[in-house]
């Protein structure tokens, strides 16, 4: 199975190493992450939005770009792809005032922009909607965020 892991702290991935002053819960939680899935012989991409140098900001030619449905930067458009190779897509950052960081609610504006999110499950539209959980469609099930995998610490 291939994983992507998108990874926001501005430390990046290397303060899963605990050293005093440079360190970060969610960067060992993406260490442990890897280090477990590769061991089950799985792949994992790791996207450090921070280490990248991703700008989460959504500029007004970028707003252009993504209104109008062309190309926002390669950058983008690289990170998009990746995650179309994947089976299942990782998020790990921490919590911020009740909040994800403003790095990683850019990357969902720009990466999963206009005419990209698109499900491969025949028969599944977005617009749906569904009355209780017990009644999900497959699809919706595939969407869901709570098919988790647990990983030990």
């Amino acid at each position: 199975m291939k994983y992507v892991m998108i990874f926001d702290h501005p430390y990046t991935l290397s303060a899963a190493n605990n050293e005093p002053h440079h360190r970060s819960y969610s960067a060992a939680i993406a260490k442990q992450t890897i280090n477990y899935s590769t061991a089950q012989g799985h792949e994992v991409d790791v996207i450090d939005l921070n280490q990248d140098r991703f700008d989460p900001v959504m500029h007004a030619k970028d707003l252009s770009a993504w209104r109008t449905r062309t190309p926002i930067n390669d950058q983008v458009d690289r990170y998009f792809e990746r995650l179309k190779a994947a089976d299942e897509i990782i998020f790990i950052f921490p919590i911020w005032w009740e909040l994800m960081p403003a790095m990683t609610k850019g990357f969902i504006d720009k990466v999963f922009s206009k005419n990209r999110a698109v499900s491969t499950i025949p028969g599944w539209s977005s617009k749906r909607t569904q009355s209780s959980a017990s009644s999900r469609s497959p699809a919706r099930q595939r969407f869901s965020t709570s098919s988790s995998m647990a990983i030990p610490l």
